[in-house]
């Protein structure tokens, strides 16, 4: 997978796998996400395996698991993202 600084893309320093490459929001991000085993590029490296090449229907489900645990962010900001199968596998695999 290809790793790329975007500013916009990446607000907050998240880190977003888009089509099968990375983005980052700095060189420093940038540097962690390269080293070897990094368990950063790992977590977006599930996230491609679980797309298969069927990018859309990824992102369509992955928004519908948001979407289906919005009523979370009363407890959590980042509950919806916590509790998102796709994640929850990607954190459990890294």
């Amino acid at each position: 997978m290809k790793v790329k600084i975007n500013n916009w893309l990446c607000p907050h320093g998240y880190i977003i796998t888009l089509f099968g490459t990375i983005y980052v929001r700095d060189k420093k991000t940038y540097d962690r996400v390269i080293q070897p085993y990094s368990y950063i590029y790992n977590h977006e490296s599930i996230h491609e395996k679980q797309a298969n090449h069927q990018w859309l229907k990824f992102y369509l489900l992955y928004i519908w698991y948001y979407i289906k645990h919005i009523h979370w962010l009363l407890i959590n900001k980042k509950a919806p993202y916590l509790f998102h199968p796709m994640e929850i596998e990607a954190y459990l695999n890294e």
